[in-house]
């Protein structure tokens, strides 16, 4: 597990974005059920990012484990969900995984410092303020890595309880969307998952058990685009895998892409 947050996973700014755009989600206290009893995949390392970190930095993993599957239980059922964990880092994101194999390595480095502050204050027998030990944990938690083996380690131990675990040859966005059909929902705080020519409904988990779902085919008659559109949108602005035009946002690409007109002309200039 990266240091990087659920919030800013995925294209940058992008659930701000529909809702200034008047998109609005719908609202459930629980995973829908729909009519056909559909297959959920979960994007299990960004919906439970924050279980996750606080898990393993704080307990032995025998125990981070059972904490870890106690937060998939209110997301849902082993029965209706399937499970999926990062492979190795992908060559496209080489960027961001190098910015934050950095963040991370400066958190250690402050991490130290203050422990090393806070022996000198014990061995001179001076006070050791609240703020020394938030300082401390808060750089522990920028610097949490969950390896590959220990994300293998978990998926055996939810794989001898029942649970349906993928771990993807890279990313899992990659390999979600690669094994999604029609009528399959997608659970994630990830918000490149939106862009996928597979996915139709993508279902983000908020706080205190509820779920916000974004129907793709809403969306398009929301900001008036086409399914091309919508792509190309994903694409061009800042996401894991690309920095793209610094300076152009997703709501600056999004004026830019709606001006281009029908999914011919935007086809047709793309040759350019």
């Amino acid at each position: 597990m990266q240091t990087q947050t659920p919030e800013t996973m995925g294209v940058v700014g992008e659930w701000v974005f529909l809702n200034k755009k008047g998109y609005e989600p719908i609202l459930h206290q629980a995973l829908p059920a729909g009519v056909t009893n559909p297959t959920y995949r979960v994007d299990l390392q960004a919906c439970l990012f924050h279980l996750i970190r606080r898990a393993y930095t704080r307990h032995p993993a025998n125990v981070a484990h059972h904490i870890v599957e106690s937060g998939l239980f209110k997301i849902g059922s082993k029965e209706t969900m399937v499970l999926y964990l990062d492979g190795q880092p992908a060559k496209e994101k080489t960027m961001t995984h190098d910015r934050r194999k950095k963040a991370q390595a400066d958190a250690v480095g402050k991490a130290q410092k203050l422990l090393v502050h806070f022996e000198e204050r014990i061995t001179k027998s001076q006070r050791v303020r609240k703020q020394l030990f938030a300082s401390i944990g808060k750089q522990i938690r920028k610097a949490f890595y969950w390896s590959l083996d220990d994300r293998k380690e978990f998926a055996s131990f939810l794989e001898q309880n029942g649970w349906r675990v993928r771990i993807a040859s890279t990313e899992a966005d990659v390999k979600i969307a690669r094994d999604t059909v029609p009528g399959d929902i997608v659970v994630t705080t990830d918000s490149d998952l939106l862009f996928y020519g597979t996915i139709n409904t993508v279902i983000r988990p908020i706080s205190k058990g509820r779920f916000l779902v974004y129907r793709i085919e809403d969306i398009l008659n929301k900001l008036q685009l086409s399914r091309v559109q919508w792509t190309v949108l994903g694409i061009v602005s800042r996401n894991d895998y690309n920095h793209n035009v610094p300076s152009l946002g997703v709501e600056s690409n999004y004026k830019i892409i709606s001006g281009l007109g029908s999914e011919g002309k935007l086809e047709e200039r793309s040759l350019w």
